[in-house]
């Protein structure tokens, strides 16, 4: 996907996760984080197929949705600022050896969800190229070594919670299935009572013609749930199959 997903909490700390660049707001490393802020606006439905349409309506049918999480969670804001994201993306996506994504893009959108007990986080970052051999490559780099790797050297560039330190930044690649991608961060903070915290982030993904879809997963001390996962990331790739075609 290009920006890792921004997911916000109590304290914001923008950290770039996977897919061409990445702006990744992750929560401060309090010992017991309050719950995200619910949205003022009622539950969107779940997208469905759309015929035709616009890049951005297609984008909008693909969206994760608040309908595709378990009961509890709500939507956040997008803290990320249009400077801060252009900088992480142009810094990851040089990593990966790629354009920036705003230079080739006809829209971007990415929607943010937290669990009521501002433990774990969800969103969807969804990026749309001008013609397909501008997203192709894309797929094959965050599917290689540099997808990780990339992850990972952004996750150490991002500043910490204020008064933190950053202990450790890890990066593995988790099992996907044929034409999709799937990584796993791993950064840990030493907060100032001296106590370590770690947030680890699940980022699945794939290209199917223009369109870069991923869908990130942040669990604040313990990893994000793989069944929960699973199913969300199904009905988003399958919507993407469905309507990015």
């Amino acid at each position: 996907m290009n920006r890792l997903l921004t997911l916000a909490a109590t304290l914001t700390v923008p950290i770039a996760l996977t897919a061409c660049g990445g702006s990744s707001s992750t929560p401060s490393a309090h010992d017991t984080p309050s719950a995200p802020p619910s949205s003022s606006a009622p539950p969107s439905p779940s997208p469905t197929a759309t015929s035709g349409g616009t890049d951005q309506q297609r984008v909008t049918a693909i969206q994760l949705a608040l309908t595709d999480l378990p009961s509890g969670w709500k939507s956040q804001p997008d803290t990320t600022t249009a400077a801060e994201r252009l900088k992480n993306d142009r810094q990851f996506d040089t990593c990966l050896g790629l354009p920036t994504i705003e230079t080739i893009q006809t829209t971007s959108s990415e929607v943010d969800f937290g669990r009521g007990d501002g433990f774990a986080f969800a969103a969807t970052l969804i990026n749309v190229t001008k013609n397909e051999p501008q997203a192709a490559p894309y797929q094959a780099v965050l599917a290689g070594p540099k997808g990780v790797s990339c992850s990972v050297a952004s996750a150490r560039s991002q500043p910490p919670p204020k008064g933190a330190k950053l202990v450790s930044a890890t990066g593995s690649r988790l099992d996907a299935p044929a034409g999709e991608f799937a990584m796993r961060t791993v950064v840990t903070y030493k907060l100032a009572n001296g106590r370590n915290v770690s947030l680890t982030i699940d980022d699945f993904g794939m290209v199917v013609k223009r369109f870069i879809v991923q869908v990130a997963f942040t669990g604040v001390i313990q990893p994000p749930q793989k069944a929960l996962e699973d199913s969300v990331v199904a009905k988003v790739l399958a919507r993407a199959t469905a309507n990015a075609a």
